[in-house]
């Protein structure tokens, strides 16, 4: 299966809960594969991954991360209410995140080694950070997915929306278009718009 890439044109970053809905949605197909693998024990596939997988652990997820820790979060803390209790699904899920960029740095490891065509020396090891990996990001996925991105459609202000597009697309050194008509779909409307 084939590693799909993210549509990053200016318009999406208008939507910046979409963009980010469907960075979810690629993340839980790459985790599926990496699940897969992992089974498998399948270093060959790996090393033909390799530089896409190697892109995704080093600048794909730091930067949707950033995305989510700098803006996303911040903003939620602060339009969110005390019923919400975002505080408590954020602290999760920035453990998650730390967990996260722990296994990235052993797996970024590895993966350099078996790219340089040198045996790896656990691959067990390897493949079981992998697994963990690839378990513990489909699981805080959900939560972003379930209760994050409704909450951030149905809380933020169209400002706020605007400010988290412009501050996503300048991560990437990408010009976000400027609208007056910020698009906030509503969790029903995100979700159906994904298929």
């Amino acid at each position: 299966m084939p590693i799909p890439k993210l549509d990053l044109s200016s318009e999406r970053f208008l939507n910046p809960l979409q963009l980010i809905w469907a960075d979810h949605e690629r993340q839980f197909i790459i985790d599926r594969e990496l699940r897969k693998l992992a089974h498998l024990g399948d270093i060959e596939r790996i090393v033909e991954l390799g530089e896409l997988l190697f892109v995704f652990f080093t600048e794909d997820l730091l930067l949707h991360h950033q995305d989510e820790e700098i803006d996303l979060f911040r903003m939620l803390r602060f339009a969110c209410r005390p019923k919400d209790r975002i505080g408590q699904v954020i602290e999760e899920i920035d453990r998650d995140h730390a967990a996260e960029s722990y296994l990235m740095r052993i797996i970024v490891t590895d993966l350099k080694q078996a790219l340089g065509g040198k045996k790896l020396q656990s691959p067990a090891f390897f493949f079981t950070n992998l697994h963990h990996f690839a378990k513990g990001q489909e699981r805080h996925i959900t939560w972003e997915n379930e209760v994050v991105l409704p909450l951030a459609s149905e809380r933020l202000f169209p400002e706020d929306i605007e400010e988290l597009g412009r501050n996503m697309a300048a991560r990437r050194g990408i010009k976000c278009p400027i609208s007056s008509a910020v698009i906030s779909e509503k969790p029903t409307t995100l979700k159906k718009s994904l298929g």
